[in-house]
């Protein structure tokens, strides 16, 4: 059955919650939301494309016990990051070791042998900012800033000005200092702020669209343990009626999920028959914690679902966390004598246990994988249709090099990249800023100009990373 009418892609359901609140909640991209004129959507390796390309920048912090390319440490011993081998039958590293465990060998590809000048060009001298400023600008980076606008920002001016949020950042954790806090930019010396609350995030996506100023009564906060569904289900009937019986499956999917997230936020941070608080607080520990995170990547994901944004990042914490790995019993509490506590202080005491921190990350990281892979888009799944770019702000923890740089691509940006193999470069012209130029023309932006050109002579995609 085809719909009778086609929907435009920002259509909410809304409703009227207990008090007035007005509720709206977001709708998968679905077949009656779709033109098929290629010119809307990005280029395709294989047929017509059903749905757009997303974007999602995701960073993990504090280096990598990595020396591939580099002089090797004292005892000798390889790094733990990078490959030894390229191509499609390449061997995993100890690192990555854990996303073939996983199952998520097919989903992304290391990339090695990359150089980020960037640092070198920097204003600023504190490594970690100019490592976190730098992640994906393509520009030395002030003390103020990045330099310049993020990868998400250039790319959504082209693409993502049609949704809901033009760039959606998240953020675990926080870190009190610029530019380390931050994770998109809008230009030179302007971020973008994160949403680092999950109750805080869910109500932006999903609850309500207008809040009335002053402390919530509690029968507001009471209605709104209810689901979101029960406010909205006038609309709801009206939308089953007008699509076609894919469409009614994905909604169905699309609300159960929307159900589940319900839950896990119930439970997680339970909501009290009290005055709605400014914010939500949580200790260190729990604050940095897997649950916490995953609550966080499935909102993401489900905004990236109903097509409420193309472009986000993640920030997987920041040096200045100093995250303890305390659910790990061989990481456990750490404190160093002049480098605090946690993660920042094993990157530069502990290369062991810095490759536990590592692989920990990767399982988070493997977690948000797993989410898009699994999350319907179109003819295909979220994760195929997306490009989700992984990186560190420098390469080895204690050293701060930035001379083999830790990067993974994800996804397979609508067929466009192939993934389940390793490249790898090398020579002057292997330019982790390069790199960008591959995300640009795989979103279909291939005249679109980036970053600075005394972070890489020559401003042209890396080759051999599509088709």
């Amino acid at each position: 059955m085809m719909p009778s009418k086609r929907l435009s892609r920002r259509t909410l359901l809304r409703g009227i919650g207990i008090g007035g609140v007005g509720v709206s909640v977001g709708l998968p991209v679905l077949d009656a939301m779709l033109d098929g004129r290629g010119a809307l959507l990005p280029k395709s390796r294989a047929g017509t494309p059903t749905h757009p390309t997303s974007l999602v920048t995701f960073f993990f912090p504090c280096g990598t016990k990595s020396f591939y390319g580099n002089a090797s440490p004292s005892d000798g011993s390889p790094g733990d990051w990078h490959p030894r081998d390229d191509g499609p039958a390449y061997t995993p590293s100890r690192n990555l070791r854990v996303l073939h465990d996983m199952g998520l060998r097919d989903q992304f590809v290391p990339v090695s042998g990359l150089l980020k000048e960037e640092r070198n060009i920097s204003e600023d001298r504190d490594a970690h900012d100019v490592g976190h400023a730098t992640f994906a600008s393509g520009r030395g980076s002030l003390y103020t800033g990045s330099g310049g606008p993020t990868i998400d920002w250039v790319a959504s001016g082209h693409l993502g000005l049609d949704t809901r949020y033009r760039v959606l950042p998240v953020a675990l954790g926080d870190e009190g200092t610029r530019p380390r806090r931050y994770m998109t930019w809008s230009d030179r010396d302007t971020p973008v702020e994160s949403y680092r609350d999950p109750l805080a995030l869910y109500d932006a996506i999903f609850a309500m669209e207008t809040m009335p100023s002053g402390p919530l009564p509690s029968e507001v906060l009471l209605a709104r343990r209810r689901s979101v569904l029960d406010f909205v289900s006038e609309d709801l009937q009206q939308l089953t009626r007008r699509v076609g019986s894919n469409d009614l499956r994905r909604l169905d999917q699309h609300f159960e999920s929307v159900r589940q997230l319900e839950r896990e936020l119930s439970t997680e941070i339970p909501m009290c028959a009290i005055d709605r608080p400014t914010e939500t607080f949580d200790d260190l520990y729990g604050g940095l914690s897997p649950q916490r995170g995953e609550v966080l990547m499935k909102l993401l994901v489900k905004a990236l679902e109903c097509g409420l944004t193309r472009f986000a990042s993640f920030q997987l914490c920041a040096r200045g966390d100093g995250r303890q790995f305390v659910w790990n019993s061989a990481i456990g509490s750490y404190d160093s004598p002049d480098q605090g506590p946690g993660h920042h202080g094993i990157s530069h005491y502990d290369d062991a246990k810095l490759t536990l921190c590592v692989e920990e990350q990767l399982r988070e990281f493997g977690r948000f994988l797993e989410l898009m892979r699994d999350t319907p888009a179109g003819d295909a799944s979220l994760l195929y249709h997306s490009l989700v770019f992984f990186a560190n702000e420098h390469e080895h923890g204690g050293s701060h090099q930035c001379g083999n740089m830790p990067v993974l691509l994800a996804g397979q940006a609508g067929g466009q990249l192939t993934t389940g193999r390793a490249y790898r470069y090398s020579g002057p012209s292997a330019r982790y800023a390069r790199l960008f130029f591959n995300v640009l023309g795989m979103l279909g932006l291939d005249g679109v100009d980036f970053g600075d050109p005394a972070a890489y002579d020559l401003r042209e995609p890396l080759p051999g990373l599509e088709g």
